[in-house]
């Protein structure tokens, strides 16, 4: 029971994964950007808006 609780949240978390780096992949390559300019810009957005 235990076990399949975990196998389920680890496939959850896996998927999650999936998409997030899918979503990632996409946005930089419609942008024209490399992965670190990216990166780079995103964390500069955070920081300004604390």
């Amino acid at each position: 029971m235990v076990s399949e609780a975990v196998g389920f949240i680890g496939i959850l978390l896996l998927a999650a994964g999936i998409i997030i780096g899918v979503y990632f992949w996409i946005t930089v390559r419609l942008n024209g950007q490399t992965p670190d300019e990216y990166l780079n810009e995103f964390l500069d957005n955070l920081n300004e808006k604390k």
